[in-house]
């Protein structure tokens, strides 16, 4: 669905008289051709500012339209405020459906952002439709009920999709957006050669996702699904540090370590995951809990003694818990020294991390002054200094006697940062794992002193007292085993949710690797046909400063490259101004038609053109521009604005199908024209 222009007027009223102009619009080619000064571009603006689109152009919401339409007119010579003025266009759609509207660029009783709407589902019945407001320009305008671009969007036939924005937002893909792909203005529009898409609306590659809308490729489709699994992936990514930090915080808090691997998307665990190193050896949580039960049940069993009885006992016992303080005490004492040596590591690789990082982005630096043409490397080497310190080079201390060029440095880093890598990792696993060994050492000692305490306090007091000891080691135990059982199965519910947080992750990046490998054959196609119609069309108008048939259109920019680079940004191509005029002719033409082609695609049906003929562009060159225009008003209709005069206006058009609305005089204004068409 498409939607064509039938007519537009402008009017202007002063405090005395007032003056209009108005043209109509035939499907295929139009020319309006008038000298300069006339008023063609305030013409051909008024063609977006009637529909509210020039936010396609600009963020600001000052009115685009020159003065003759926003301040003061000259009328028989003489110079008169403005008191209204509007601008009305007549549109139909493929449905032949006709739709009027009005804006007011000044008025003292109408604001600027009002749209005054008459529609008709016939373009006879357009005078007798009643009149409806709505509003542009302001939140709303195109997602609400009297939002007008809402209502454009449903006569035009299209159907705008959400796309990615910032802050994993998505984002409507406006109409301003799309628009400049099928108009260019006279002022900035021929500068450059990428479409000027507006980057005020929050979107992610703006041009891109147009031109994807546009061509009706479905790697939009695809983006979108990317955007939605990347945003589960982090919310997942987010949900499996929360269940590892709490499953983390459980097992410290028993003096245990967890020992696990990740593969294949889950946790591959080795016998039990959870445990502790007691005297080099590794003791299962679950086997701790066993060991607790065990003792637990003989203390149960056993009478409760008294001081008297067990003196002999306790202080057997005290000495024997007292070597275990010590020993406990030395253990304690040298997993802190291997806890400092590992952090000292830890911190040694991460400066090498940094050092290795600032000398890479140096070297990048200077090889690309070198792909620019600088000496720097070249001299530097020559002089035995280094290109990255600019330190002396001593080639005895090199095996060879050669000093590395850029490049090879650069390589050699890239290695070095591999293995740095795997070193932090590994690092930072070992220092995790003596800081568990730490704390379970701490705590171990901790409850080693407290007994000691619990002896010597039961030594000193009467003999015919309970045991002391006894029953603080039953109620110790038995609070340990009730500590120990709630934490092991709250682990094993935690490491549960782990596993399964880590498997949502694989099966998430393996979905995402899936769709950035896929590439849609028919996109490929359709790209393909719009970089032929587009190299065709270069040909046709004579670009000289490259080969034509290596200036294409990237797969992935769906802009104008060469040799891998977009033309628009890569000044090393050397493109005349001519060619980079006949450059852009050939890739506006390209997207109307392709769009215009293709059952997928999304054409507006209209392809618009200010002073197409830049940069004293040869005559053979614009008249074959425009044959090529009109080709394409086949399916497209094709509004041109020209200041040829006419006896070079009616060769550039000999033998084409054209609508030509020749204007002549100083202004296109004239007083006491009927304001109604």
């Amino acid at each position: 669905m498409t939607f064509r222009y039938r007519r537009i007027e402008l009017t202007v009223m002063t405090a005395t008289r007032s003056a209009s102009y108005g043209v109509d619009f035939a499907d295929g080619l139009n020319v309006v051709q008038a000298p300069n000064s006339w008023g063609k571009s305030t013409l051909v603006q008024s063609l977006v500012y009637g529909l509210g689109l020039e936010g396609a152009f600009s963020a600001s919401h000052l009115s685009p339209l020159g003065e003759a339409m926003t301040s003061v007119i000259d009328l028989d010579g003489q110079r008169e405020a403005i008191v209204q003025s509007s601008v009305t266009v007549t549109l139909e759609n493929d449905r032949g459906e006709a739709l009027r509207v009005r804006r007011f660029p000044r008025s003292l009783d109408f604001d600027s952002e009002l749209v005054q709407t008459w529609f008709a589902e016939q373009g006879s019945e357009l005078n007798s439709a009643p009149q409806r407001d709505m509003y542009v320009r302001q939140g709303g305008s195109a997602t609400h009920a009297l939002g007008f671009h809402r209502f454009l969007e449903e006569f035009a036939g299209l159907s705008l999709p959400k796309v990615p924005g910032f802050n994993s937002d998505e984002v409507k893909l406006y109409l301003e957006v799309l628009f400049p792909l099928f108009y260019v203005e006279q002022k900035y529009g021929w500068s450059g050669l990428a479409p000027r898409v507006p980057t005020q609306f929050r979107i992610r590659s703006p041009y891109r996702r147009a031109a994807e809308f546009v061509l009706g490729l479905g790697t939009l489709e695809r983006l979108k699904e990317r955007e939605g699994l990347n945003a589960r992936l982090v919310e997942a990514k987010k949900s499996w540090e929360e269940s590892s930090s709490e499953l983390k915080r459980l097992v410290l808090g028993q003096g245990w370590e967890f020992v696990a691997t990740l593969s294949d998307g889950g946790l591959m665990e080795e016998n039990s995951p959870f445990g502790r190193h007691r005297d080099d050896k590794w003791i299962t949580a679950e086997a701790e809990v066993e060991e607790l039960r065990r003792h637990l049940t003989e203390l149960d069993i056993a009478r409760v003694r008294t001081v008297g009885e067990g003196v002999s006992s306790s202080q057997a016992s005290l000495r024997r818990e007292e070597r275990e303080v010590a020993r406990l005490s030395g253990r304690y004492r040298a997993l802190g020294e291997q806890m400092t040596t590992s952090e000292a590591e830890l911190n040694t690789l991460q400066v090498r991390q940094e050092e290795l990082e600032h000398s890479r982005e140096t070297l990048i630096d200077v090889r690309k002054l070198e792909k620019l043409g600088s000496e720097i490397d070249s001299r530097s080497i020559a002089s035995a200094h280094c290109p990255t310190c600019a330190q002396a080079l001593d080639s005895a201390s090199v095996a060879t006697g050669i000093v590395l060029d850029v490049s090879a440095n650069l390589a050699l880093l890239d290695a070095e940062r591999a293995t740095l890598r795997r070193l932090l990792a590994e690092a930072e696993a070992d220092a995790e794992a003596t800081a568990a060994r730490v704390d379970a050492a701490r705590v171990a000692l901790e409850e080693a002193r407290a007994r000691v305490r619990t002896l010597k306090d039961e030594l000193t007091s009467p003999t015919d007292s309970p045991s002391i000891a006894q029953i603080e080691e039953r109620l110790a135990v038995r609070a340990r085993l009730r500590a120990a059982e709630t934490a092991l199965a709250t682990a094993y519910s935690v490491l549960d949710d782990v596993d399964r947080g880590a498997r949502a992750i694989v099966s998430l990046q393996e979905q995402i690797r899936a769709l950035r490998g896929e590439e849609d054959a028919q996109d490929r196609a359709i790209v393909r046909r719009f970089s032929r119609s587009f190299s065709e069309a270069l040909g046709r108008f004579g670009l000289r400063s490259l080969p034509v048939d290596e200036v294409t259109i990237g797969q992935d920019s769906l802009l104008p490259e060469h040799d891998g680079f977009e033309l628009s940004f890569d000044i090393r191509h050397g493109l005349s101004a001519s060619d980079s005029i006949r450059t852009k002719w050939a890739h506006y033409v390209a997207m109307a038609a392709t769009a215009a082609s293709e059952l997928t695609g999304a054409s507006l049906g209209v392809l618009i053109m200010d002073e197409p003929r830049q940069q004293e562009a040869e005559f053979s060159s614009v008249r074959a521009l425009y044959a090529e225009l009109a080709e394409v008003s086949r399916s497209t209709q094709v509004i041109v604005a020209s200041s040829a005069d006419s006896q070079e206006m009616e060769q550039l058009l000999a033998g084409l199908t054209v609508n030509l609305v020749a204007n002549v005089g100083g202004h296109m204004f004239r007083e006491g024209v009927s304001l109604t068409s």
